[in-house]
């Protein structure tokens, strides 16, 4: 069963960063707008032929939306401000693994991967941990 809101799904994705917008997975061509929370068209573009699409200069703010020709909108989106703070301060209250692999959340929401490799004189200077956890990898053959 298709509702209204099912059928209106964007098939593309849209992120607010700092003074900017942008989307990707478009067809490459398709036209696409930035629409505020009272639906106004504030920019319309064209995707470029990789599918992104790029608006810079928006003020800051919530509820911004990308349009596509067909219809369909993005989630409410949030600009920041270019101040050299985040609004909120919780990014840099997430846990990152001490060794290994991990995820790092930005303040623009995207996650990057990360890796984190201990040099070899750290483990002379860790004597407070256990020495299993510092134990070589297999070597690859």
């Amino acid at each position: 069963m298709f509702t209204a809101a099912a059928a209106n799904a964007a098939t593309f994705s849209a992120h607010g960063s700092a003074e900017q917008v942008y989307a990707t997975g478009l067809s490459p061509g398709e036209q696409v707008s930035l629409v505020d929370s009272a639906g106004a068209t504030i920019a319309s573009r064209q995707a470029n032929p990789l599918g992104g699409s790029l608006f810079r200069n928006v003020a800051p703010g919530s509820g911004y939306r990308v349009r596509a020709s067909d219809g369909t909108e993005s989630d409410p989106l949030t600009v920041l401000t270019t101040q050299p703070a985040p609004p909120s301060t919780d990014v840099y209250n997430q846990t990152i693994p001490a060794e290994g692999y991990g995820y790092l959340t930005t303040r623009d929401g995207p996650s990057w991967r990360s890796t984190c490799i201990r040099p070899k004189t750290w483990r002379r200077r860790c004597r407070g941990f256990s020495r299993r956890r510092f134990q070589r990898a297999p070597r690859r053959r």
